[in-house]
């Protein structure tokens, strides 16, 4: 069947525009280190896209007109998002993460450790992981928004 009826369709419309808006907003709850190196966008588009298209070639109840929609959808909000988000500082920064300081200058930063959920451990294996052993050549590990941890040396 390629097309059920027009209330199927808002109804897709209306879930996936919520289901987004949860994303995004649950992402930023459980912070960067959720996205597993993925940026939030890449992730919930990557995600959607993958489930959408399960969906549609698995249920068939799902049209093939339902799961266009639905891809149009997730596709159309990450550019509005994207476009926005560069035009308005506020939704830039309510939508993107911050890097994080984690170890200056031979101290872990507890608060900052303990608030990114990172252990002293992840920070040493980081640091040997960029080809040093002694943290004392260590000025800094930094949380970037993506989740991976840079290792800036003195």
């Amino acid at each position: 069947m390629l097309f059920s009826d027009y209330n199927t369709l808002l109804n897709i419309l209306i879930k996936g525009v919520c289901v987004y808006i949860f994303i995004i907003l649950a992402l930023k709850i459980f912070g960067k280190r959720s996205l597993a190196k993925l940026n939030a966008f890449d992730f919930i588009v990557t995600i959607a896209l993958g489930s959408i298209l399960a969906s549609t070639l698995t249920n068939s109840k799902v049209t093939v007109s339902d799961g266009f929609v639905s891809i149009l959808i997730v596709l159309f909000l990450q550019y509005l998002v994207s476009n926005f988000a560069v035009k308005i500082p506020f939704l830039n920064k309510f939508i993107k993460s911050e890097p994080a300081l984690l170890y200056y200058e031979d101290k872990f930063l507890t608060k900052a450790l303990e608030k990114e959920r990172v252990q002293k451990e992840e920070i040493m294996q980081a640091v040997r992981e960029s080809g040093e052993d002694d943290m004392s050549q260590i000025k800094q590990v930094i949380l970037e928004t993506n989740g991976s941890l840079s290792v800036i040396k003195k």
